[in-house]
């Protein structure tokens, strides 16, 4: 059983809303991170992207369980394998966005 001083969260909709501070100090002291979150506002808006978040953050202890036993590197295809014209050019995003540029010049 759990030692007494601790409860299990049916609900833990506070203890979320508490994590969104300590999230979004980390995301603006890392520079990666921080573009990171900019691009995504950037191409889905900012409330698609904090719905998206909000729903990882739901989907935490699957996502954690799931990394520990590999289920997540393994259930994504490298993108070579799903679109082998990409493959051998490094990588595809750059490729792609180097391909755009050369089609409107």
């Amino acid at each position: 059983g759990l030692p007494a001083e601790h409860e299990l969260l049916e609900d833990d909709t506070e203890a979320a809303e508490l994590a969104w501070p300590r999230f979004f100090a980390r995301v603006e002291s890392d520079p990666a991170a921080r573009q990171d979150f900019l691009d995504s506002v950037a191409l889905h808006g900012r409330s698609q992207t904090l719905k998206a978040l909000t729903n990882a953050l739901a989907k935490r202890v699957e996502f954690r369980l799931a990394d520990e036993t590999g289920v997540v590197d393994a259930g994504v295809q490298p993108v070579a394998e799903l679109f082998p014209e990409l493959g051998g050019e490094g990588d595809p995003v750059d490729t792609l966005m180097r391909r755009q540029r050369e089609a409107l010049l």
